[in-house]
Order: structure tokens, then sequence, then C-alpha cells
């Protein structure tokens, strides 16, 4: 398992060199799966607060940022043409069994996609047993972390007619349906067992941190002010279109520009 940013880069590299495989895909043409790095703030600094810490901060993409780390690794991948050669013409369902295959090495996804990949393999006559996940290849103090994240929040609604049955519905889904198992994700229930693909986490001591939320109106506010969007593909596809030299300007000029936008909204929502 790469430790540092530099290590994944070589790791890249030794795929390109060593099998005719894409050693990363960006998933460029679809646009929402390059949102998906955003789900890594928190990670470099391993801070569950990072993503509310953005609402006071006036330079996210300065160098010791969570974003300049994340940011700075996805550029890294592209301008060193370890991606798909032209990203412009990629395919989210054809990438899943890209995957699968063998024919592309890394996504940068969610725990969520292990099962979608898996059957993939099956489907392809692939192995599902060679699907793993692992962290981002980032250390703080010598430890890996990754953010964990709610997917679909349940309720029981205040004007239901059976608010019994409702509520009996929802703990047999959460405690005794196997969704969990299923879809290979963290179970809502306290002790137990975390799913076969992410064991090894636990087993390599991998910190998981649950994201604080309680600045995210405050973060999105600035960031629509800002008109950046970490939820939305388009400034991660300009940063892909500026490393494979598809469109002017350099990491630094871009980060520069991000934080100057930043600051500004930051201001004018009164952060």
């Amino acid at each position: 398992m790469a430790r540092h940013p530099e290590q994944f880069i070589a790791d890249l590299k030794a795929v390109k060199e060593k099998t005719r495989a894409v050693p990363y895909y960006t998933n460029y043409h679809d646009g929402w799966p390059l949102r998906q790095w955003s789900d890594a703030i928190g990670v470099p600094s391993c801070d569950n607060t990072a993503r509310d810490g953005l609402a006071d901060t006036a330079a996210p993409w300065a160098p010791g940022e969570d974003l300049h780390a994340i940011d700075s690794l996805l550029y890294t991948a592209v301008h060193e043409r370890l991606t798909e050669a032209e990203p412009r013409t990629t395919d989210w369902e054809l990438s899943k069994k890209l995957l699968a295959t063998g024919q592309v090495a890394t996504m940068e996804l969610g725990s969520w996609a292990i099962a979608q990949m898996r059957d993939a393999a099956r489907a392809n006559g692939a192995d599902p047993e060679d699907i793993g996940f692992m962290p981002l290849p980032m250390q703080r103090d010598g430890h890996f972390c990754t953010v964990v994240q709610p997917d679909y929040r349940y309720a029981v609604s205040a004007r239901s007619k059976n608010p019994e049955a409702a509520r009996a519905w929802l703990e047999w889904y959460l405690t005794r349906s196997g969704s969990a198992t299923a879809d290979e994700s963290i179970s809502s229930v306290r002790g137990a067992r975390l799913p076969a693909t992410l064991q090894p986490l636990d087993d390599r001591a991998v910190r998981m941190i649950p994201q604080t939320r309680q600045k995210l109106a405050a973060v999105g506010a600035i960031d629509r002010a800002a008109g950046i969007g970490l939820d939305a593909p388009d400034y991660r596809q300009k940063l892909v279109d500026i490393a494979a030299g598809a469109a002017p300007g350099d990491l630094n000029g871009y980060f520069a520009d991000l934080d100057r936008r930043w600051a500004k909204a930051r201001k004018s929502v009164g952060g």
C-alpha cells in the first residue's frame, strides 16, 4: 500500500511501464466521479472537522491544506500521463468493466463502488476478489485515515398514520435485512463487524473519522458565492484540462485563483 503521494505516483508509473493497463481512470466525461475527491477532505489532515473548517480559512488550496494535497495528487497523475489518453471520452459504465478486468488499475471512489466493481468482475469472467479498497495514499503521524460519511438518512414521518409499523420496518431494515453487507458498507448498528472488503482497513489500523457537519451551510454559501463547486465536477475538470495541457495555466496559478475566489466569497457572505 502506497504510504505517500510520491509512492503512489511511482506505483502508477510502474503500472504504465510493466502492463497495458491504464494506471488511473479519471471518469472525466461523466463528471460526477471527479467530485468524489471532495469526500477526501479531512484525510490528509486526519481531521474530522476539516470540511467545516473551510468556513474559517481564506485559502483552502494553500500548501498544507487538505484540498492542496488532494488536488495536487490528481493533477500529478494527469500531468505525468498516468491516466486515460482522452479524458473527454471516458465512460462510467465502461469503466466498471475496465477496472474489473484489469484494464484500469485504480479509480477514486467511495466504498459503495466495491459491490458494483465486483459485480462487473463476475459478469466479465474475472475474479471479484481482485477488487480491493485502499485509503488515500497520505499519512498523518504515521497513520492512514479515511472519512466516514452517511449514505441515506431514514426517519419516520411525523404525519405517518402508522408510525409503529414504520419504525418496525426501519429497525428490520437496519438490523436484519442484510443491506449493509450486500452493499459492502458500514452498518448503522453499533458494534457490527465491518464488511469483508473493508476489514483490511481495520487490520492496518486505518483511522475512520466521521465528518462533522456543523458549518456545512456556511461552507456551501461560500462555495456558491465563489462559483467553485466543491461537490460539482467543473473545477476539477478544469484542473484535469490544465494538467493535460488542454487548457492554459499551471497548478500554482490555478490554486491561487481558487483561493482568491474563495477569500472574496468568504468576505461577501460574512465569513
